[in-house]
């Protein structure tokens, strides 16, 4: 069973923990008009529901990692797991298409040796599958009973809520820390291990790069991983190539040049001149107001 399917079934369990929990805080309430509460009914519902879900979340946690090693060596101890060759890369490979063929990932296996590990996966993952719903549902319980059990109308429900977040965004800045170190760390010891191997003085200024995969690693070639050609790559280019890019890069800055200039002239040309232009015209187009021409023209039917 997957884990985000136990998951949601603690949520569940949690849902229904905070709804009663609450509704005994109301209870309290009720019972007790004038008395003086320190925490709202909404922190009795959250603290049974986090008493639920955080044990189950811890178990998930271990679950998940734990469950496919216990998986494989439940399928290694069977008898048709004693038949499987002794090289890992093979082994893991027959184990990898049984175990799919088993989930329903694949239609089937292509090594006829995969064949008999099939039903070894099915009834390991089955078992597997009920104990992790069994531990749900024992941790879920147990927590949510215990937590409920405590609740009192003097109880300081909104404390200990205060002081589990607390202590869940401490642990995720924690390993967020971790987690960075981690990263130095590893960047620092590969760092190092390199620099071991190849000199300083070669990486730095040699003016060729080209790794050779082939090699032994342990005594590489220095000569062959200089840094200048990847901080310059344009230097291992052929000149033909590099006035071509000239002329591409000069030609880009003058029509780059030319749509400002452009721009520059449209901006001249704003609502003024618009508006002058349109001036011009009219006074132009304009016919006097008093005059012969001024009078209309009658035009008969008929000629």
């Amino acid at each position: 069973m997957s884990p985000a399917i136990l998951f949601l079934l603690a949520l569940g369990l949690a849902l229904f923990g905070w709804l009663a929990a609450r509704a005994r805080a109301w209870g309290y309430r009720k019972a007790a008009p004038a008395g003086r509460f320190t925490s709202l009914p909404a922190h009795y519902g959250w603290y049974v529901a986090l008493w639920i879900v955080l044990p189950v979340l811890g178990f998930l946690f271990v679950w998940s990692i734990a469950a496919p090693q216990l998986v494989t060596a439940s399928v290694l101890a069977s008898p048709a797991g004693g038949n499987l060759p002794a090289f890992d890369l093979q082994r893991d490979m027959l184990l990898g298409e049984a175990r799919n063929a088993a989930t329903g990932a694949t239609a089937g296996v292509f090594h006829v040796e995969a064949r008999p590990l099939i039903e070894p996966f099915r009834e390991a993952i089955g078992r597997m599958n009920v104990i992790g719903l069994v531990v749900t549902l024992a941790l879920a319980l147990a927590g949510g009973t215990w937590s409920f059990l405590r609740l009192r109308p003097d109880f300081a429900a909104r404390t200990r809520v205060e002081r589990i977040v607390m202590t869940m965004l401490l642990l995720a800045s924690l390993v967020a820390i971790l987690t960075t170190l981690g990263i130095f760390a590893s960047l620092v010891f590969e760092t190092v291990r390199f620099f071991g191997k190849v000199s300083p003085v070669d990486f730095l200024f040699g003016t060729h790069w080209g790794p050779d995969p082939m090699s032994s690693a342990e005594t590489p070639d220095g000569s062959r991983y200089g840094a200048i050609p990847l901080r310059q790559p344009r230097l291992a280019q052929d000149p033909e190539a590099d006035a071509r890019d000239t002329r591409r890069r000069a030609d880009g800055g003058l029509r780059l040049l030319r749509g400002a200039g452009c721009s520059v002239g449209g901006a001249r040309r704003g609502p003024r001149f618009r508006h002058r232009q349109r001036l011009e015209r009219e006074r132009t187009c304009r016919r006097p107001r008093h005059g012969r021409d001024d009078h209309p023209v009658r035009v008969l039917d008929g000629g």
